[in-house]
């Protein structure tokens, strides 16, 4: 039986939001992990169901009570009757649920329970439409509303609601497991686990729809999920570590970020806001990521965001040290986009007409064709090259080209600044 709930002797009598937020945002995943085993994952939207209105019943309890002494434990107690509760009202569907009993809440352990891990790879399984599996984390384990979802991903509340009700009917039909692969499994399904929680921090810190607070919340909750991973004896492995480097190492800029929304150059970025303590938190895994083992994308792309992040300014970058790591990049990943960023790192390295050099061919790339950054990019060489015209002509192709009103906003400015003398471009 689950050990009894108790309250603090001398309970905070009103906890702030704030705090019951934070709380509730790292235990809920734990809580609805072993929920969910419980249940059967089978019965997902049912244990969420539970999870969210026990979030609400404890809050209210909390504030008058004060927080109990262990507030996981309680919390999923008061989860585990919410779906007592929720069952009675499907009829059969109780009986099952009394008969198995509450399980015993596990010790606390630092990072990441085999639990919740199991609902991470879960929520990545190759058996999910890939567009699910984002979508699934954030909601599953980290908690996150179908609102703050779509700011994320950049997609409307409906669109993000039928992935998760796409996602959990192929669980509940496939029957996917909730549980750890084991053996040979464990190493590829690890790799799409990484791949899944890259591309929901991508999508969150690329937004650019004004809402930082919430950006900024989904971000660190994935590289605190990151660093579980990298941490936990299962999946620790040079990958997991590289990716744990990559993540905060990115995020620390966030505080230099527009509020409303508008996207700025990296050089333009204010690098005393940046969060110090994060980019440590990168550089510890990174010494941890070069352990051994194969090479990463992960390992090469976060010694690219180190070198911005420890370089005082933008011109004191080492920029032939980020040229050798595109270098490598596209020697591993030759993407578009890789070999777009590369040639930004040439020009640096080497010049503008060199970066010019360096995107011929690009333009006939069907990934790149409709994205603004190319013709952009040529036009900012053009411009330090004091080919004016041809680099207006430039940032006129990439204003047409742009998807959001931000991009527009940032394109059009760097068109009017052509009018501007030389060392404002």
């Amino acid at each position: 039986m689950a050990r009894a709930v108790t309250f603090r002797q001398d309970p905070d009598p009103t906890p702030s939001d704030s705090r019951l937020d934070r709380l509730f945002r790292t235990e809920g995943g734990r809580v609805l992990a072993r929920l969910a085993r419980q249940l059967g994952p089978g019965r997902l939207d049912l244990a969420e169901d539970a999870v969210t209105r026990a979030l609400v019943a404890a809050a209210r309890l909390w504030r008058i009570r004060g927080l109990p002494n262990d507030p996981a434990a309680g919390l999923y107690r008061i989860a585990w009757n919410k779906a007592a509760d929720l069952l009675r009202e499907q009829p059969g569907e109780a009986e099952p649920l009394c008969g198995a009993g509450i399980a015993a809440w596990p010790s606390a352990r630092r990072g990441l329970d085999d639990d919740l891990l199991s609902l991470v790879f879960l929520c990545s399984h190759p058996a999910l439409p890939e567009a699910a599996r984002a979508t699934l984390m954030l909601k599953a384990v980290l908690g996150f509303g179908v609102a703050e979802i779509g700011v994320s991903l950049r997609d409307t509340d409906m669109a993000v609601a039928e992935r998760l009700s796409q996602g959990r009917r192929t669980i509940r039909e496939r029957g996917l497991p909730l549980e750890l692969p084991s053996g040979r499994a464990l190493l590829p399904r690890l790799n799409g686990v990484l791949a899944t929680i890259h591309l929901a921090f991508s999508e969150a810190y690329a937004t650019a729809r004004g809402e930082r607070a919430v950006r900024a919340e989904i971000c660190t909750e994935l590289v605190r999920l990151a660093r579980g991973l990298a941490d936990h004896p299962l999946t620790e492995t040079p990958t997991a570590h590289a990716l744990a480097a990559l993540m905060p190492l990115q995020a620390a800029r966030l505080p230099a970020i527009d509020d409303a929304g508008e996207i700025a150059l990296l050089a333009d970025l204010d690098r005393r806001q940046w969060d110090r303590h994060l980019i440590a938190i990168g550089l510890h895994h990174l010494e941890r990521a070069a352990s051994g083992g194969t090479l990463s994308a992960y390992h090469l792309e976060a010694g690219i965001a180190a070198e911005h992040a420890v370089a005082p300014s933008h011109a004191a970058t080492d920029w032939p040290a980020i040229r050798g790591y595109y270098d490598a990049l596209v020697r591993l990943r030759p993407t578009p986009l890789v070999r777009l960023n590369r040639a930004v790192a040439v020009a640096e390295t080497d010049g503008p007409a060199a970066g010019l050099q360096a995107l011929a061919g690009l333009q006939s790339e069907p990934r790149l064709a409709a994205d603004p950054y190319l013709s952009a990019a040529a036009a900012e060489f053009l411009a330090r090259l004091g080919q004016r015209e041809a680099a207006a002509e430039a940032f006129g192709r990439a204003i047409m080209l742009a998807r959001t009103l931000p991009e527009r906003r940032l394109l059009q400015r760097r068109l009017d600044a052509l009018a501007m003398p030389a060392a404002s471009l």
